[in-house]
């Protein structure tokens, strides 16, 4: 996170919130709140709130429930909930903050299976912006939860979340990598039966893709959630790629969920923009991918990850009225992530500055800027491309300078009424903010 915040908090408990709050209020500062510290955004210049050492899971098998703290990370989650045997349909890096994903919707590998992260979300314990404690569920405000399932960050800290787990299934996956600079005509007839095998599958919620797209391949994930998982990845394996039957063993849930790890490391610099469209997964779209690297500004930090949805995720059951997230229509989701180098000669070469640079240590700062203007620059205009098919923008994916209606779509007008009852001085601003 990118931060000029006066003070940093690491709070102990809810005491400890609280006061942070009154404080604040009576002092006129800015708040933020940190909870796993994978976010992409925030400019406050005031106080910081991190949440971290809140890491409390507390079980309740007949229920089949869990009770998690804020500061708990999807890598903990994980490891506890398959202890147990269940698991909760969450992201794609290990990472992540639980309550971050969670409030603003949370899409993964197994969405299709199981819908978002906030679909599997009972209860919320909230302190509001005069300090104080609501515990927030179906009976005792259900608005308020409505809102907290995909526009979460806007109405106080919300220091516990109350799960619904869903019971672990054997899972298959079948990585299969398709070079893109090389043999095009063959990584071209792939791509195609790939699409076309999506589309014809689609019905079936237990499969789903996840796709990185980087300077050099494209990484597919093919991922089975129950026992046919061997037959039909091998079905699949065959039909793509004419590859011979291979036993495909069933692989740990924790080892799935850091597949993508390597493309987001911590303490790294992006810029990010993610994006839900409608439609199916055609090749051409795939193939605007391919040939956006050629005019990118840092040609090896770029990387699109594609994430299949459709199944539950956008079932009627679930769609109508659970949750304040808008965009169920959609049956991909696309992101475009550019890790920023940090090496300050690199960025030097990447601008073909001539110059002496006797003032080199002056000048650092402008090269960081102009390269921040030039992956800004490209990635809106590659967005663009795809304006077409676009839908509606992911909030945990977010811009500081897209309006509510990018992110909460049809659901905006409800959402500022009850931003206006809950938090009408939107005193919780540093997030994808309703106003």
């Amino acid at each position: 996170m990118s931060m000029k915040e006066i003070a940093k908090m690491v709070v102990k408990d809810e005491n400890d919130i609280i006061n942070s709050i009154k404080f604040c209020n009576e002092n006129n500062i800015e708040i933020a709140i940190k909870s796993g510290g994978h976010g992409f955004h925030s400019n406050c210049k005031g106080l910081i709130l991190d949440l971290k050492l809140l890491k409390g899971l507390k079980y309740n098998d007949d229920e089949k429930t869990v009770k998690i703290e804020a500061g708990c990370r999807l890598g903990e989650m994980d490891k506890e909930n398959q202890k147990h045997g269940y698991i909760i349909p969450s992201g794609i890096v290990s990472d992540t903050g639980v309550f971050g994903l969670a409030l603003g919707g949370g899409i993964g590998h197994l969405s299709r299976s199981y819908g978002l992260t906030c679909d599997s979300l009972l209860e919320a314990k909230l302190i509001t912006c005069d300090g104080e404690i609501k515990i927030i569920n179906k009976e005792t405000d259900s608005e308020l939860l409505w809102a907290l399932k995909g526009a979460g960050s806007n109405f106080g800290v919300v220091t516990e979340l109350k799960f619904q787990l869903h019971k672990l299934n054997k899972i298959f996956v079948l990585t299969s990598l398709i070079g893109i600079n090389e043999n095009q005509s063959s990584s071209s007839s792939s791509l195609k039966k790939l699409c076309e095998f999506i589309k014809e599958n689609q019905k079936i919620h237990q499969f789903s893709v996840t796709i990185i797209i980087n300077s050099k391949e494209l990484i597919l994930f093919s991922i089975y959630n129950g026992d046919d998982g061997n037959e039909f990845l091998n079905n699949m394996n065959n039909l793509i790629f004419n590859e011979p039957k291979k036993e495909i063993p069933p692989v740990d849930y924790t080892i799935l969920q850091q597949f993508c790890d390597k493309e987001l490391p911590r303490a790294k610099r992006y810029y990010k923009r993610g994006i839900f469209i409608k439609g199916e997964l055609e090749f051409e779209l795939l193939n605007k991918m391919i040939e956006s690297f050629k005019n990118h500004p840092i040609k090896d930090g770029l990387a699109y990850t594609i994430s299949q949805l459709g199944g539950v995720f956008n079932s009627n059951e679930i769609y109508n009225n659970n949750s304040s997230f808008s965009f169920r229509k959609s049956l991909y989701h696309i992101s475009i992530l550019t890790k920023l180098p940090i090496n300050n000669e690199y960025q030097q070469n990447l601008f073909n500055d001539n110059n002496n640079n006797n003032n080199n240590n002056n000048n650092n700062n402008n090269y960081e800027d102009k390269l921040k203007i030039k992956v800004y620059d490209w990635t809106n205009k590659t967005l663009n491309l795809f304006s077409n098919l676009k839908i509606g923008d992911y909030s945990n994916i977010n811009d500081s300078f897209l309006s509510t209606d990018n992110y909460y779509g049809e659901n905006s007008k409800k959402l500022k009424e009850l931003k206006l009852k809950y938090d009408p001085n939107n005193f919780f601003n540093n997030n994808p903010n309703i106003n």
